[in-house]
């Protein structure tokens, strides 16, 4: 798998406050059962407002905090030695190839993530997000992967 492990592993909840909107959370959690149908398998809920997802090749999770729906997933689990060139082509990578979603850094794990806005969130919405998130994740690791041998 290219993705090391999902977030859900880590401490994500100390970074951002959950959401405890009951109303928000059920409707995404019905959102993504409309959206995963038939792959209900490749979901699961592990907390009230996060989700993780096995994708092809990687894991994702969707968190709900009290602002954003965070998509994530970690590309490499710790910086290169040769950090320079890593940081230029993320920088590259983040100014010219995707849209919504962005490289970042979580301690020395580098990220794709990609946040919505909970306001007016509908099934096109999130589908749209999950598309690009889906459709960048290989590319982004497959372009930065030179640069962190210890993780392919």
């Amino acid at each position: 798998m290219m993705g090391i492990k999902p977030m859900s592993e880590h401490n994500f909840q100390k970074t951002y406050e959950p959401s405890l909107d009951k109303e928000l959370l059920s409707r995404i959690s019905d959102l993504l059962r409309e959206l995963f149908g038939e792959d209900l398998t490749k979901l699961s809920q592990i907390k009230p407002n996060v989700w993780v997802v096995e994708e092809a090749g990687f894991f994702m999770d969707i968190i709900v905090t009290s602002l954003l729906l965070v998509l994530d997933a970690q590309l490499f689990e710790k910086m290169p030695t040769d950090s320079k060139g890593a940081y230029k082509k993320m920088l590259q990578l983040n100014a010219h190839h995707v849209k919504e979603t962005r490289l970042c850094l979580v301690k020395e794990a580098v990220h794709l993530r990609a946040l919505v806005s909970h306001q007016n969130i509908d099934q096109p919405k999130l589908e749209d997000a999950l598309a690009e998130f889906r459709a960048l994740f290989p590319i982004i690791h497959g372009e930065l992967k030179s640069f962190f041998p210890q993780d392919t």
